[in-house]
């Protein structure tokens, strides 16, 4: 059932919606990626969750049209090394989509209207996520011979609480969202967290590992918590 596709019409407005049917005592509507899911107990009736959806289509919509105004459109600006690019989106029926650099901006060539409509947040993340990756080793390469500092592992996920961790294990994670910014930035980033190898606080004795390597380490921490503009373009996609 929870692969089937419902429709529910209030006023002018069509939601489309799924249902998932589980082992829970409680009924509520999830959205996700801009898709509606109602989630009702497993011995709930078709007709609850069309009830369900019903009280709530006021707030499903709401959510629906703040999804689409944070989703990447045309008119989005798509920051990278701290450069904003134009997002430019050509349905041209290829098989697979492709995201390439031209000049100042970025071309995103998709299979179908649907594909933009479902897929193209998902494929955005993943452009993030190689070229934030690409950056981030550019940056282990040097920092790493500086300060001999190596991880056991590097790997860039979708971290929105920090912009990297460092666990007791040795291993780093980058947020995806660190391309944004300009290459000093992320190398400050890597080093925070290369530091934290060696210091697993934020104690005075870390903050002197990180100047030896980077002097102006604090006026780059302050960039990167001051440059709104850039953290709100990046995330309003993503």
């Amino acid at each position: 059932m929870a692969d089937k596709l419902y429709r529910y019409k209030h006023t002018d407005y069509v939601i489309e919606y799924k249902i998932n049917k589980g082992k829970r005592k409680h009924s509520y509507i999830c959205i996700s990626d801009g898709n509606v899911i109602v989630k009702i107990p497993q011995k709930a009736t078709l007709t609850f969750a069309q009830k369900l959806l019903e009280e709530k289509a006021e707030w499903v919509i709401k959510k629906l049209a703040e999804y689409k105004k944070h989703s990447f459109t045309e008119s989005s600006q798509v920051y990278l090394l701290g450069k904003a690019y134009k997002l430019k989106i050509e349905v041209t029926g290829t098989k697979f989509p492709k995201v390439l650099l031209k000049d100042e901006v970025v071309q995103v060539y998709c299979p179908t209207q649907d594909y933009v409509e479902s897929s193209l947040k998902m494929l955005m993340e993943e452009f993030y996520r190689s070229f934030t990756l690409e950056r981030v080793n550019d940056g282990l390469l040097r920092l790493t011979k500086q300060t001999g500092l190596v991880p056991k592992e590097v790997s860039v996920k979708k971290l929105t609480a920090s912009w990297g961790r460092c666990s007791s294990k040795g291993t780093i994670s980058i947020s995806l969202y660190l391309g944004a910014y300009p290459q000093d930035i992320i190398d400050y980033v890597v080093l925070h967290e290369l530091c934290h190898l060696k210091h697993m606080n934020h104690s005075q004795s870390f903050w002197n590992e990180m100047k030896k390597y980077m002097p102006d380490c604090k006026q780059r921490r302050e960039a990167l918590k001051q440059d709104i503009t850039i953290k709100k373009q990046t995330f309003r996609g993503l």
